[in-house]
């Protein structure tokens, strides 16, 4: 019996570490009915990133992993052009500093039963307990997610949809959205942007249990401060722009 598929796809940049901690565990969420391929999207990094991919790859049989280069180094592209080369229909988002949890890929799944072409899912967002303690802002935006799921039902709000932990089914009425608008170039705005058009498309937005790790590393209240600065520099300009 032939397998299903489904494709897993992580902008990178300069993340090398991050990048094989994702690949090792999606490589051990192998499900019986499933083919799980991954693509990753860079801009040509610097740190070892494709080498290092490319010798997890050739010693690894549970991910098929594709491996692509733009040259423009904006998020939004490069999910987008990970978007355009996936074969398969269900394909999940997740970004280069999010860890999927043990049951990340088995969660997918059994939502992608009781979904359909007009349904994006969005999972649950959580922070290394260690860095919570350490850090106020780090509680803060710990409670900017929802932290569990009573029922596959509950709808959300576009503002609540993260695209580091997001799936969909590739669809005539999706693909006729172009995703991501690719004018954002910084941090933040862009999954929201792209949330508030589906909805304004009839495009159901729901939760799933599939969970990831955002570990960004340290925490840094000066990096935190300067991602807002540009939030608001241009990723606000952006969505005026468009709005």
């Amino acid at each position: 019996m032939k397998k299903k598929e489904l494709t897993v796809i992580i902008p990178t940049f300069n993340r090398s570490n991050s990048l094989i901690l994702i690949l090792q565990s999606l490589s051990h969420q192998s499900i019986k009915e499933y083919k799980i391929n991954v693509i990753i999207c860079d801009s040509y990094s610097k740190d070892g990133s494709e080498k290092n991919v490319k010798f997890f790859s050739e010693n690894n049989q549970y991910l098929n992993i594709k491996y692509l280069n733009i040259d423009a180094n904006i998020l939004s592209a490069k999910r987008n052009y990970g978007i355009k080369n996936s074969s398969t229909k269900f394909n999940i988002l997740i970004d280069d500093d999010c860890i999927p949890d043990n049951n990340f890929i088995k969660d997918y799944t059994n939502s992608l039963e009781m979904m359909d072409d007009k349904t994006i899912l969005s999972g649950i967002v959580l922070y290394p307990k260690k860095h919570i303690l350490e850090s106020n802002y780090l509680k803060f935006k710990s409670n900017t997610h929802f932290k569990k799921v009573d029922t596959f039902n509950n709808i959300i709000k576009p503002n609540h949809i993260v695209a580091m932990n997001m799936a969909f089914l590739i669809s005539e009425d999706l693909s006729k959205t172009k995703f991501f608008d690719e004018g954002f170039i910084g941090y933040g705005f862009e999954d929201y942007e792209f949330a508030y058009r589906l909805k304004e498309g009839n495009f159901k937005l729901k939760q799933t249990k599939a969970t990831i790790i955002h570990d960004e590393g340290t925490p840094n209240f000066d990096k935190y401060l300067n991602k807002y600065f540009h939030l608001g520099r241009d990723g606000m300009k952006n969505l005026l722009k468009i709005n």
